[in-house]
């Protein structure tokens, strides 16, 4: 071992993952949306495939004043662990980029993107939000169904919104081909289908529900 090597000792803290997604110009925060990790694969800390709106002041605060420090302009995400028992929130690290969950904001009154653009003037109009309830959980597509395609989080009756691109028909479909492929011991009758707004539908107990108002797509788990 090299001399005068120096050791960073960090103590463990038992909780629950979660983070913080803002839009930010010049050290003020535009927009901001706490989610909590639900979910990760691989465990204990690997990328979310379930999260779940949160309203906490610390780390919003936490947030708010690094970005302050640091003169933050464009997207960043601040990951946090939440302790047990009631603890507070520990700062892990900032990754200043934007992230996959940065649209997840606008289901619940906090339009990341569209305060960034307003900001700098590429929009004129505050675009529309959706005000889900504040504890809607939301799988994420298709990163829960890599995890696992017969996860409880995607039955219907789980009362968990998912977050399929259905704006973006070739994504999806790639996307879920690709899942099926990727998972071998993914058995027939689980494997997905798409059910556009113009194929035939039955019904089927076990499908995904669209949570999108006025959404009538399925994506069916057979």
């Amino acid at each position: 071992m090299p001399p005068h090597t120096v050791f960073q000792l960090q103590q463990f803290i038992p909780g629950v993952p979660a983070l913080r997604v803002v839009a930010a110009w010049q050290g003020r925060v535009l927009a901001g949306v706490s989610l909590l990790k639900a979910c990760v694969n691989p465990q204990p800390f690997g990328p979310s495939t379930v999260v779940r709106y949160i309203d906490h002041p610390e780390m919003e605060e936490t947030a708010t004043r690094l970005v302050a420090a640091l003169g933050l302009s464009g997207f960043a995400s601040f990951d946090f662990v939440i302790a047990e028992n009631g603890g507070g929130a520990f700062l892990i690290e900032c990754n200043p980029r934007p992230v996959s969950m940065i649209h997840l904001g606008r289901l619940f009154g906090h339009d990341l993107c569209g305060a960034f653009a307003r900001h700098l003037g590429w929009l004129t109009e505050t675009p529309e939000t959706v005000a889900l309830p504040k504890e809607t959980v939301v799988a994420l597509f298709p990163n829960e169904i890599k995890r696992d395609p017969e996860s409880a989080w995607l039955r219907s009756g789980s009362e968990v919104l998912h977050d399929v691109p259905w704006d973006d028909p070739s994504s999806s479909n790639t996307a879920i081909a690709s899942s099926c492929n990727c998972i071998p011991a993914m058995r027939p009758e689980s494997r997905i289908c798409y059910a556009s707004r113009t194929a035939q539908r039955r019904p089927r107990p076990e499908a995904i529900v669209d949570f999108r108002p006025g959404g009538s797509d399925r994506l069916w788990l057979g």
